[in-house]
């Protein structure tokens, strides 16, 4: 392949490390940090969070979608012959539109919420509730960019 179908791929997988490294620790730190019940501890967190969102998560997807695609273009693969790249594609944009439409809105009111208890106070209901729909969706989004990868490793027949 020439070097340009090299360096899409390169930086198409680097989206991948920071997507899925981001989608997968993001919560985790989270939980710790609302399990502690410290306001500012949990406001720290979410303020961080709401910046590696927009640093790594969405510098990830959009080097997966980008360079995946150019990728796929530069090597004359077809969404239509290749089921697996389609397939791929797809899951990758559920991940990234589902996060897009229903995971960020939350974690932007989250953030905004939580800018009000960060010097300690208390954390108000809004705030616990606009978290419940990522725990619902946020693991959902996380298996189909989790698929995905899998799809793009194994190029099933």
């Amino acid at each position: 392949m020439s070097d340009a179908y090299s360096w899409f791929k390169a930086l198409h997988v680097l989206g991948v490390v920071l997507l899925l490294g981001s989608v997968l620790i993001n919560p985790f730190w989270k939980a710790m940090a609302d399990r502690t019940g410290d306001p500012r501890i949990i406001a720290f967190a979410q303020i961080q969070l709401m910046r590696g969102e927009i640093v790594f998560t969405a510098l990830g997807a959009v080097l997966v979608v980008a360079f995946g695609f150019a990728a796929a273009v530069h090597a004359g693969m077809s969404f239509v012959s290749s089921g697996w790249l389609a397939w791929g594609f797809w899951l990758t944009m559920a991940g990234a539109l589902g996060w897009l439409a229903i995971v960020m809105p939350r974690i932007v009111k989250q953030t905004r919420l939580a800018r009000s208890f960060a010097a300690g106070g208390e954390i108000p209901a809004a705030y616990w509730r606009a978290g419940r729909p990522i725990a619902v969706v946020g693991p959902l989004l996380t298996l189909a960019l989790l698929a995905a990868l899998f799809i793009m490793v194994l190029k099933p027949g």
